[in-house]
C-alpha cells in the first residue's frame, strides 16, 4: 500500500502537479469547512523522505530566493517570476521536512482581511477549525479527514 499520494517526488513536473493538487485541495477545504472560497497566497509541499526533501529543496531554490519565514520545519522561497497556480497568485512556495505525523500532501495559507474578525466568526463553530500553537504567529488550521491538505490563516504576533 502506498501511504503518500505523490511521494517520493523526483521531478519538476511532479512538483507542479503537487502544487496544483494542494491548491485544489485548499479550495475544496475552504468550501467544505467555511462554505466560502478564500484567496490563497502560499503553498507548501510536505516531504516524506529525506532524499525527497533534498530534491524539493533544490527545486524550490531553482524557482526563487529563500525567505526567512516559517519555522525550523519549513523552508520558503519567493518565486523569482510571477507564479499562479490554478488562477491563484502565489507569493511563497515552501517545503516541510519529513514528519511521520504529516501524511498530507501539503498545506497552504489563506488570505483574510482581518484575522481577528475571521477568528471570532469561525473558531468554535466547526470541528474542522482549530488554533495551532506557534512561536511567531497566531494560527488557525482548517482540516478535514476527506481532504489530504491543510489550510492556515496566519497572524504575525505584534
Amino acid at each position: 500500500m502506498k501511504l503518500y499520494r505523490f511521494s517520493p517526488i523526483k521531478s519538476a513536473d511532479t512538483c507542479t502537479e503537487v502544487l496544483e493538487h494542494i491548491q485544489k485541495g485548499l479550495r475544496e477545504l475552504s468550501e467544505l469547512v467555511l462554505e466560502e472560497s478564500l484567496p490563497i497566497n502560499t503553498l507548501k509541499i510536505f516531504a516524506h523522505y529525506e532524499d525527497e526533501y533534498k530534491f524539493l529543496k533544490q527545486w524550490v531554490d531553482s524557482i526563487g530566493e529563500a525567505k526567512d519565514e516559517g519555522s525550523s520545519t519549513s523552508y520558503y522561497v519567493e518565486p523569482s517570476e510571477a507564479m499562479t497556480v490554478n488562477n491563484d497568485p502565489i507569493e511563497y512556495v515552501g517545503i516541510r521536512v519529513p514528519d511521520p505525523y504529516r501524511a498530507q500532501v501539503g498545506c497552504g495559507d489563506y488570505v483574510v482581511d482581518s484575522f481577528d474578525k475571521f477568528k471570532t466568526k469561525y473558531l468554535g463553530k466547526s470541528p474542522f477549525i482549530r488554533e495551532v500553537a506557534h512561536p511567531k504567529y497566531e494560527m488557525l488550521e482548517l482540516f478535514h479527514p476527506d481532504i489530504d491538505v491543510l489550510g492556515y490563516i496566519v497572524k504575525e504576533y505584534e
